[in-house]
């Protein structure tokens, strides 16, 4: 109104309102002078006298500018006084947009001046090719319809452009520029690109760990491990403390104040990020060892006695003034960890067992330590620890003996026979030569059940051997141990609550929530047995036994914010079979479409990280792992599951069969939006190598067969992808992919895609 009335000059309020959108403001303003501009409903006329003030607006880094600029400029273009030459040097930006809407309208502006300006047409069919880059049919096929109307095949100019767009061209937009494409381009797209792919040795010597050999790297390991900084501190300590254990005397213990006063700030309430129940326990195992060499020593250790009392007043003080405040300075054997979740007790028991060594002054390795990273342990050190420890003839600690048995390397085990029949003896040497030896069977003193059945299961999972028909174990369904549960990702009515405004209460209801269901139905131990194992591994009348700390795979409701710290290291704890720890983690974390729990996120990413440097198969549940890490709703996570399968597939370690089916399970029931895998296909998976690009192939083809619905949403985009590596690789359609078209053919938008599957599948039936 202020300009109509002459108050203020208009030209100047256009030009302005155009030129402040370049002035680097937020987006709402810059939003507000757009809307400025298009409040003042510009004639044809002034439009073309500010058209180079429109045509700055594409430098604006917000999108919506530029594109109500290039609805103007559609409108303008056919004008003698369209500056054309100035338009065309904005295109390269302008092609190379991530707003579709903006790409889509440059190339239809080029699309009218290509047909007005036969002149122009060799210029703007070089300048279209920039919108290749974009891996969307719809644009491509654009730009593709623009070259096939106004390009000429005898430009060489133009086709070495094309050519060296040839490897992301979609399926549609290759068909039309063929005679624009070099004719060996098909010769190219048939070499192999095999990416060789180096499989690293886990016990290796580049992967080989230390434990601390003198008491300097041991206070220095003792200042950090109860932090976190290292999952491997928690296995390093007791070990090196263990180690070292003759040497630990006297005045020489007072060099370990800090890492005494930073166990005890944990326990008292100091917990930090990224620190776990373990560290907790660890920093309780700790004092306990201090306590006990003070006892030993009663004339050191003056400053370590400080600290202690120091903190021991602080604990009874706030005992006597708080109501609900619990002693938290307790001696380690009346700790219980079974309040937070089975899981705990084999970590507790081989510290409680350790502890006990360390009380004798007996200086001996920790069996299941690890040798080489991934916690692995390389079978002749397995052996070598063993020989120590019956030298000393001490007991050896059926904790850690179970946990070393599931750490130990076996893929080159058999070499090494020879010598655990020269240098062990009695009941272990059997187990050894049954676990090292491929086709061995059970022989011998059978006494110790749960170490014979840990190995039956590190060895071979699917396997109930004859030996063992009469162990308790044997009456439980096998899929306790492997891991091997029934899956299914469906819709079920479930009860829950919900607020009535009306009647100001919450009122029950019936819900119908897609999620992930695994089949946990097992009949729960007795509660007897149960708290008598968890505390003591005591033997059974039966057969002299211990507990089965693979039984101890077990996880409370509120398990997610104590375990994320933790994650690496429980599943440190049976890298040769972790199948059932992966169950359990898709059941807790990935249960749903979205993550509920920040801290659930940090346990898929910190399994995908251990996953990364996992050096063997995935099985089944792995493989539902990953799948359902690669549509879960966080990025990073998404973009880890995406990286896992750049590089192990291709080495037998994730199957995209198995990989497909798990995906296509997913999408049948819309269990997430297709869009999110789609997305991370085209931005991290596609493209990688011929290699890759094949095997991807295979997982999209055992995805669609399981996708016998009609099309969900998202679905388009998926088919796409699928028909252009099908046509790349001239893969023929598979028949039960071909039996789903008549659920798919009620949607009009996969009528073409659908066509062009058929086209394939006769053309390769014909080539048969």
């Amino acid at each position: 109104m202020i300009a109509r009335e002459g108050w203020i000059d208009r030209k100047r309020l256009i030009k302005a309102s155009l030129a402040a959108v370049n002035m680097n403001f937020n987006r709402s303003l810059v939003r507000w002078f757009i809307d400025l501009f298009q409040i003042l409903e510009l004639s044809q006329e002034e439009l073309l006298t500010f058209q180079s003030d429109l045509m700055a607006v594409f430098n604006c880094q917000h999108s919506k500018p530029g594109n109500i600029a290039l609805v103007h400029l559609k409108n303008l273009c056919l004008e003698k006084k369209f500056k054309q030459k100035e338009f065309l040097s904005y295109i390269p930006v302008l092609l190379a947009s991530e707003t579709k809407t903006t790409v889509n309208r440059s190339l239809m502006i080029l699309d009218k001046l290509a047909k007005k300006h036969p002149r122009k047409r060799k210029e703007i069919c070089s300048l279209a090719v920039h919108g290749l880059i974009h891996e969307d049919n719809g644009i491509q096929l654009r730009v593709a319809k623009i070259i096939q109307k106004y390009g000429k095949p005898s430009n060489q100019e133009l086709c070495i452009e094309l050519e060296s767009y040839q490897e992301i061209l979609l399926a549609s937009a290759a068909e039309i520029l063929t005679p624009f494409l070099p004719a060996q381009a098909e010769l190219i797209l048939d070499q192999e690109d095999v990416i060789e792919k180096k499989t690293s040795n886990p016990i290796s010597p580049e992967n080989q760990i230390s434990v601390p050999g003198n008491l300097d790297d041991l206070y220095y390991l003792a200042s950090q491990a109860f932090d976190n900084n290292d999952p491997l501190h928690f296995e390093l300590l007791p070990a090196a403390l263990l180690q070292l254990n003759q040497e630990l005397e006297g005045a020489k213990l007072d060099r370990f104040g800090p890492a005494l006063q930073r166990a005890y700030k944990l326990i008292m309430g100091d917990w930090r990020s990224g620190i776990g129940m373990l560290d907790h326990m660890l920093a309780h195992f700790f004092i306990q060892f201090i306590n006990d060499r003070l006892k030993m020593y009663p004339g050191e250790g003056e400053e370590l006695r400080k600290i202690r009392n120091n903190y021991v007043r602080q604990d009874k003080k706030a005992n006597r003034e708080f109501k609900y405040y619990k002693i938290k300075i307790i001696p380690f054997v009346s700790i219980s960890y079974d309040r937070e979740s089975l899981i705990f007790q084999a970590f507790y028991l081989r510290l409680k067992d350790v502890l006990a060594c360390l009380r004798m002054h007996a200086s001996l390795p920790l069996l299941s330590t690890p040798s080489h990273k991934s916690s692995w342990i390389e079978p002749e050190i397995l052996i070598e620890r063993i020989c120590q420890w019956q030298a000393a003839k001490v007991k050896i600690s059926h904790a850690d003996f179970q946990l070393a048995l599931s750490r130990t390397w076996l893929p080159d085990a058999e070499k090494y026979l020879d010598l655990v029949k020269s240098q062990l003896k009695g009941e272990t040497r059997d187990l050894l030569v049954f676990l090292f030896e491929k086709e061995a069977e059970p022989v011998g003193n059978i006494a110790n059940i749960a170490h014979w059945w840990t190995a039956s299961i590190v060895k071979n999972p699917g396997q109930v051997y004859e030996a063992f028909k009469d162990f308790m174990y044997s009456q439980d369904e096998r899929k306790i141990y492997t891991g091997d549960y029934t899956w299914k990702y469906e819709t079920r009515p479930e009860k829950s609550q919900r607020y009535d405004y009306n009647l100001r209460k919450y009122i029950p209801y019936i819900s119908q929530e897609k999620k992930l269901y695994i089949d946990f139905d097992l009949p729960k131990p007795d509660w007897v047995s149960t708290l008598s194992s968890f505390f003591s591994f005591p033997q059974t009348a039966k057969s002299g036994e211990t507990c089965m700390i693979y039984k101890s795979l077990e996880f409370k409701n509120r398990w997610s914010w104590i375990m994320a710290a933790d994650i690496t290291r429980f599943l440190s704890m049976f890298p040769n079979n972790p199948e059932k720890f992966f169950a359990k983690i898709c059941h807790r974390t990935l249960r749903n479409p979205q993550f509920w729990e920040e801290d659930a996120k940090r346990v898929v990413i910190r399994s995908l990280e251990y996953l990364l440097d996992y050096p063997l198969p995935l099985g089944n549940m792995g493989h539902l792992f990953v799948a359902g890490a690669l549509t879960s709703s966080d990025k990073t996570a998404r973009a880890l599951a995406a990286e896992l399968w750049n590089d192990r597939m291709g080495n037998d370690r994730i199957d995209p069969v198995k990989l497909g089916q798990c995906l296509g399970q997913q999408f049948r029931v819309s269990f997430v939006p297709l869009k999110r895998f789609t997305d991370l296909l085209t931005d991290s998976m596609l493209r990688i190598s011929t290699q890759h690009d094949r095997e991807l192939l295979i997982l999209l083809e055992h995805a669609l067969i399981h996708m016998d619905v009609a099309p969900v949403r998202g679905m388009k985009k998926l088919l796409e992808i699928y028909v252009e590596l099908a046509r790349k690789y001239s893969s023929p359609i598979p028949e039960k992919i071909c039996n789903n078209f008549r659920f798919w053919e009620s949607s009009t938008g996969l009528k073409k895609l659908l066509s062009m599957l058929k086209n394939l599948g006769e053309k390769h039936a014909l080539a048969a």
